[in-house]
């Protein structure tokens, strides 16, 4: 568990690749504050020990995540926009790919 010093709990969840690089399907996360959006968000998971660093911004920089909260997708030019709430839900994956 991440812990920042709580005043709003999230619950994040991972998908595919994402999954396998932050080592876990999910964390529960409690974060400092109320304003928070998406890609703060992704700068806080971006510390974790077990993600490479920065991996979660270079993938959201380069147009490689999916992200929905509370099972809505985020349109891309929205994530910053976006204001989280305590017990939020989000979930993160990669782009689907495949030929």
């Amino acid at each position: 568990m991440i812990v920042n010093d709580s005043s709003m709990r999230l619950y994040v969840r991972f998908y595919a690749r994402i999954k396998e690089e932050m080592g876990r399907e999910a964390v529960n996360l409690n974060v400092k504050g109320s304003a928070m959006n998406i890609i703060d968000l992704l700068r806080i998971l971006s510390k974790d020990k077990k993600m490479r660093k920065g991996t979660l911004i270079d993938y959201y920089l380069q147009g490689k995540l999916l992200i929905a909260v509370n099972e809505e997708i985020i349109r891309r030019n929205e994530e910053g926009k976006l204001i989280l709430k305590d017990g939020d839900i989000i979930d993160i994956m990669p782009l689907p790919s495949g030929g």
